[in-house]
């Protein structure tokens, strides 16, 4: 039953990800998109390289006339450039709206017993008990 469950569910993905409404790109962009953008603040590469590569590496599909009609590599360019401001806004809307967790304080280190003001506070003080063998404790017996 195992078996007949993974090939449903294996067909189920193929189906999503062929009815998915996203492109390739924008869910590459989506996964890898703090990698990408230090990409583009470290390097500041051309989009037109990004989009050729893009297509080399199967996320794009560009029309023949993209090497040859500079409106062609504009309008891939700038679809390109496109999907990833859309990325960036959806990534930044989920960011926002995810729980924010605090991180959890370091341990403090513990006090001296001698000085721990909450038992002050309380009317109690700290007193050792006396070293049995060199204090009496108590009244000497005769």
């Amino acid at each position: 039953m195992a078996e007949v469950a993974d090939t449903i569910i294996e067909r189920l993905r193929a189906v999503a990800a062929a009815s998915n409404l996203r492109s390739p790109l924008a869910r590459w962009l989506t996964a890898n998109h703090d990698e990408f953008e230090r990409l583009l603040q470290d390097f500041r590469p051309k989009w037109e390289a990004l989009v050729e590569q893009f297509a080399a590496d199967g996320l794009l599909k560009l029309s023949p006339e993209f090497a040859t009609d500079e409106a062609t590599k504009r309008k891939a360019v700038k679809a390109a450039m496109r999907t990833w401001d859309r990325v960036r806004a959806n990534v930044a809307k989920k960011r926002q709206l995810a729980p924010k967790t605090r991180p959890t304080p370091p341990a403090q280190p513990t006090k001296d017993p001698t000085t721990n003001v909450s038992n002050r506070s309380r009317g109690f003080s700290y007193s050792p008990l006396p070293d049995p063998d060199t204090e009496k404790w108590g009244p000497a017996k005769k």
